[in-house]
């Protein structure tokens, strides 16, 4: 008699390959709709506002997404870890994630007022503070519910809280700022109501699976937050480590040095996007893994595909930059180019960083990536003090690349020894 286990077998792995790359492919797609509305937004705030006011934009926005980052407390992790792994029940998770939510707006928006007015240098009136704050309880809801979504495995509608708020923001944009030309007040009020409706659909999806209410359970916010607190501590040195070179470009340098900078930067996320397709999908599925070495196991060639074409991307990236960043930015922002290449290196090595960090995000080890991310702060900083006197923002970009190398580093030696462990855990 033929066993039909093997044959069932078969069929499992197939469907899952398919829904794998099905996944990817909706968070990649979703992703570059993401980019491409993002930098016709990013063009259109440039040209109207200047290398200068860009710098004054890019830096009054840098504490308000450190503080977002840290507010977050990594509950958007810990709950994909948490609903994934069904110890508690959905709907009290997601109670609970709502008083969360409400704690950390308070908090989040009234520290962040108070660390930009004492930092403020009269560049900045109390509207665009103000204004600058509002966004941090809008980007922790879609944060909270996109965990739950990715919790309950619903990726793809968890992509469009990726794509829909710069879709919004971008038609805001054009009317307040290109139409009524209201300057830096019209790019943050486009940030807010952009928000609005994207959060109402947020809690209306939500709402249709499980009815919200505020909750509080010892176990539930123990467990969420003794994980969430190491995730938020990794998200927030790796934030830090990415906003750190243009807090000190605007203290050791000029607004018209952050604002190139600032487009350099841009152009150089552009190579991660494959790796974001990939991780968020990898971090879904290796929060809900049975056999976590083997799901690493098979990770390994979705990273050597997301380094490869990572590279390719970069290497275009940087032979195309020097026509198309005047091009499209205008030749005020030309000054941009050098800064972008020099940063490419490093954005190469944060590609492997991560979708390896994704991988151990989802086995409930985010302090990894603390353990890692911390030398590269470190090297970040000291080289940033070094560089930026005598170079400007050149030296900013080679900072950060070799920060983000030695990061790469790190990981990748202490993700090897875990794999190690769990591997013969399991066997």
């Amino acid at each position: 008699m033929i066993s039909v286990t093997p044959i069932l077998k078969k069929i499992e792995r197939a469907l899952t390959k398919k829904k794998n790359i099905q996944d990817v492919l909706k968070v990649f797609s979703s992703n570059i709709l993401t980019l491409g509305v993002s930098f016709i937004s990013s063009v259109l705030v440039a040209r109207n506002l200047g290398v200068q006011g860009k710098g004054f934009l890019t830096v009054l926005l840098v504490y308000p997404g450190l503080i977002m980052t840290l507010s977050q407390m990594g509950i958007r992790q810990a709950s994909v870890y948490e609903i994934g792994r069904k110890k508690f029940s959905y709907a009290n998770i997601v109670k609970n994630i709502a008083s969360m939510f409400l704690i950390m707006s308070i908090i989040g928006a009234v520290g962040c007022f108070f660390l930009i007015s004492s930092t403020n240098q009269g560049n900045f009136t109390t509207p665009m503070m103000l204004l600058a704050v509002l966004t941090i309880p809008f980007g922790l809801i879609q944060a909270y519910t996109g965990g739950i979504f990715l919790g309950k495995e619903k990726i793809g509608l968890s992509t469009v809280f990726g794509w829909l708020p710069p879709v919004l923001n971008l038609l805001f944009l054009v009317f307040l700022v290109i139409i009524l030309k209201v300057g830096i007040i019209g790019v943050l009020l486009s940030t807010l109501f952009a928000g609005i409706p994207v959060v109402a659909y947020a809690i209306y999806k939500v709402s249709r699976e499980v009815k919200l209410n505020l909750g509080f359970d010892k176990e539930i916010f123990k467990s969420l937050l003794s994980l969430g607190a190491v995730y938020a501590l990794a998200v927030f040195i790796n934030s830090l480590n990415y906003r750190i070179d243009i807090i000190l470009l605007e203290k050791l340098s000029n607004a018209k040095t952050v604002g190139l900078y600032s487009i350099g930067v841009n152009f150089a996320e552009l190579g991660l996007q494959v790796p974001a397709a990939i991780g968020l999908v990898i971090f879904s599925r290796s929060s809900n893994a049975s056999n976590s070495a083997e799901f690493s196991k098979k990770m390994i060639k979705p990273l050597r595909y997301g380094l490869l074409i990572g590279i390719v991307i970069a290497l275009l990236i940087i032979a195309i930059s020097p026509v198309l960043i005047p091009f499209i930015y205008s030749q005020r922002f030309s000054g941009s180019v050098p800064m972008l290449q020099l940063l490419m290196p490093g954005i190469i090595a944060l590609i492997g960083y991560k979708i390896i960090g994704f991988d151990l995000a989802g086995k409930g080890k985010p302090w990894v990536s603390v353990f890692s991310s911390i030398p590269g702060l470190v090297v970040n900083i000291i080289l940033n003090f070094i560089l930026i006197p005598e170079y400007g923002g050149r030296g900013a970009a080679i900072a950060s690349s070799i920060s983000y190398t030695v990061m790469a580093l790190v990981q990748w030696v202490v993700y090897k020894r875990i794999l190690k462990k769990i591997k013969d855990k399991e066997i």
